[in-house]
């Protein structure tokens, strides 16, 4: 099985059993993305060496999906900031952002 498979297949077992395949799908490529960018290395693979971290960002982009234009939102008194990047949790287990030269 290789990595986009797999990865689909932990996606689909951390959320459950009804989740839309096509929305799961945009979330693991932006979770790509969004790290590729982080660690700024376009020439390896992500998918294989940072597995976890892509299913748990895209497990969050997923969950966050309807939400993610917003900065904020309030219901009633109460007031949350939503994350606009990625989640610090899932930072530390990334390597360090690389500068180009």
């Amino acid at each position: 099985m290789d990595a986009e498979n797999t990865l689909m297949t932990l996606l689909s077992s951390l959320l459950g059993s009804n989740t839309d395949e096509a929305k799961m799908q945009l979330c693991l490529n932006n979770a790509v993305s969004a790290i590729k960018e982080y660690i700024n290395k376009d020439n390896i693979n992500i998918e294989e060496l940072y597995m976890y971290q892509v299913a748990q960002l895209a497990c969050f982009y997923y969950k966050s999906f309807d939400d993610m234009h917003l900065e904020s939102k309030s219901q009633g008194g109460r007031s949350v900031t939503l994350a606009k990047d990625i989640p610090d949790y899932i930072k530390r287990t990334l390597p360090r952002y690389v500068k180009p030269f």
